[in-house]
């Protein structure tokens, strides 16, 4: 468990240095080892793994409306590449993607990656939804689109983004509400309506998807698992005052930050749209995939805040605040079950076991497994 918060140290000193190009590159070049060679962490790769090699199996992902990854793997399967080959890979490109991203808005990097590795990073790397990181990666490349204005570009971006994983859709809202001027007093009547309804989930349950389904089965067919599964009913945990703090922050002093960043007033509807999007994700875990995309942009928007207020108590409070959350999070995260702990790295793990093994590795070794 140790080595994650080693790594949100590392990130949290060199954002206190003055680093050459050359050196910061370096520093990540380490990071993505880490991030991204992960072996027999996570869950998901398992059946990657074998959908990869199983053309029988492979050949289902034909059905689905996410046959951009299909095509994908069968392209590199084809190429004779090895699956961790493309595996590791690939989360190599998008986490260069995401660098290249976030030095679009010239905040630190390091400091990016402390308060994004606990909120998304971790889960999108290690974890690792594959599908759903392929297009997270293909979003960011979208929005960089978007900024020069080249809409076009942006839909045939978001369009493959959505063959890989249907989440992608929420770009399109991104899309709209792009260049929309938005008063700081709507977005705080949407999220706070937002978070009601999320804590009445019960309620529309009963008297929305009840109804509806019983007027369409379809719509109980696809839905009811999702639905079933709701676990937000009002609770205000740890994490859900947080978020609340870091909305009422980055309203309070949103026009004082724009005034250093008035040309990224975009970001701020992506951040807003973040926290009417949150509670929805508390609700149910599958709507945390769409809100995944809007995450950097509220880190980014997190950092913006920082960089334009006086280094005084105000300063080094929401400065601690946010780091002392990032910790917290990575402590519930890593020890939740055993997709984190213990940690293996494809260059240093055994890699004659067959998947089975390999499959088993953290569920018999974890001390957080779940019986």
């Amino acid at each position: 468990m140790i080595i994650y918060f080693l790594l949100l140290i590392f990130c949290l000193l060199l954002s206190c240095l003055k680093l050459s190009r050359q050196t910061e590159n370096v520093a990540l070049a380490i990071i993505t080892v880490f991030l991204c060679f992960g072996y027999t962490t996570g869950t998901d790769w398992f059946s990657y793994e074998i959908f990869y090699y199983d053309r029988d199996l492979a050949n289902h992902l034909r059905e689905s409306r996410e046959i951009g990854y299909y095509l994908f793997q069968t392209l590199f399967y084809r190429l004779g590449v090895s699956f961790w080959t493309f595996h590791i890979g690939v989360k190599v490109i998008v986490f260069l993607l995401l660098v290249r991203f976030v030095r679009l808005f010239e905040v630190n990097i390091f400091l990016f990656l402390v308060f994004f590795l606990p909120t998304a990073g971790f889960y999108l790397f290690i974890d690792c939804p594959f599908r759903n990181l392929i297009a997270f990666g293909i979003s960011l490349i979208a929005v960089e689109k978007l900024i020069h204005k080249k809409n076009i570009q942006f839909f045939l971006l978001v369009l493959l983004a959505m063959s890989f994983h249907t989440s992608a859709i929420i770009m399109l809202l991104v899309y709209i509400l792009f260049n929309a001027k938005i008063s700081s007093r709507t977005w705080v009547i949407v999220v706070v309506t937002s978070f009601i309804l999320a804590f009445r989930m019960d309620f529309i349950i009963e008297n929305v998807f009840v109804p509806l389904s019983n007027a369409i089965p379809a719509i109980e067919e696809r839905l009811l698992p999702y639905f079933l599964d709701y676990s937000f009913r009002g609770e205000l945990g740890f994490g859900l005052i947080v978020r609340l703090l870091s909305f009422g922050m980055l309203i309070t002093w949103r026009k004082k930050i724009q005034q250093h960043f008035g040309g990224n007033e975009f970001i701020f509807n992506m951040v807003f749209l973040f926290f009417v999007l949150f509670p929805w994700g508390m609700s149910m875990k599958i709507l945390q995939r769409f809100y995944l995309y809007l995450i950097p942009a509220f880190i980014i928007g997190t950092l913006f805040l920082l960089r334009s207020l006086k280094r005084d108590w105000k300063w080094y409070f929401i400065y601690a605040f946010f780091v002392l959350f990032g910790f917290v999070q990575t402590l519930n995260l890593v020890t939740h079950d055993h997709r984190y702990v213990p940690y293996t790295n494809y260059l240093f793990f055994d890699r004659s076991k067959d998947i089975e093994t390999r499959r088993q590795h953290n569920i018999r070794l974890s001390p957080y497994t779940r019986e």
